[in-house]
């Protein structure tokens, strides 16, 4: 069955006559400016802690919303937090993971902690885990009420375009918007193609290559991404 659905879309794209679209680029600043206006993660309520993580996620590891939440779960053991500070995030049953190898990508802390995808996401966990059981599957992205289960990817695209609502930005940018926001950041802000590309967990270095300028940085790519102004943090 699956590979008739894999055949049927093939076909699909195969008999389009006009490419889609090239997805416009957002300006992070906005979504710096906002998560500063927001204040320190233990100040947030859950719901808007859980919308900075989301959001944050989806910029520094170049998301799609179904990224965040594939068929096959998304779940908290596939997050490592590393003493340096970064994180090692496993995406397992993506949409481009075709071999269900799952791809495991570092992602690096920022020096503002208002912007620091690494500390947002285990405060987020932190302030959750009560809320799930030993005997529970454990997902990383939780419903604020009980029963607590896992977001659908149509509820982590609904967060992603809120936080494009609540940065200013107009409605011409969708959650599609995120995933070369963080790949365009990253190069035009310095950081390595190899390093961009991977982190994106893109496997065509053609199609990569095609859509982006890389120039050199010694910049991590957390911070290029989100451009963060760090002396004023």
């Amino acid at each position: 069955m699956q590979k008739i659905d894999t055949f049927v879309k093939a076909l699909i794209k195969a008999d389009t006559k006009r490419p889609a679209g090239r997805t416009k680029v957002m300006p992070t600043n906005n979504f710096v400016k906002l998560f500063k206006n927001w204040g320190a993660n233990e100040n947030l309520s859950l719901r808007r802690l859980r919308q900075k993580a989301v959001t944050l996620l989806a910029l520094t590891a170049m998301c799609r919303p179904s990224d965040l939440a594939p068929r096959v779960g998304f779940m908290r053991d596939q997050i490592h937090f590393n003493d340096d500070g970064s994180m090692t995030v496993l995406f397992y049953g993506i949409k481009n993971d075709t071999d269900r190898h799952g791809f495991e990508v570092r992602i690096g802390r920022s020096e503002c902690v208002l912007t620091d995808p690494v500390l947002c996401l285990k405060d987020y966990i932190r302030r959750t885990n009560q809320n799930i059981t030993e005997s529970q599957k454990q997902p990383v992205f939780i419903t604020l009420l009980p029963p607590f289960k896992a977001l659908s990817a149509q509820s982590v695209g609904t967060i992603l375009r809120q936080s494009i609502a609540d940065a200013g930005l107009d409605e011409s940018f969708t959650p599609r918007s995120y995933r070369p926001t963080g790949a365009t950041e990253a190069v035009v802000g310095g950081v390595e193609p190899y390093v961009a590309r991977s982190l994106g967990r893109w496997k065509s270095e053609e199609v990569f290559a095609s859509r982006y300028v890389y120039p050199l940085s010694t910049k991590s790519a957390t911070d290029s991404i989100l451009n963060a102004q760090l002396p004023f943090c």
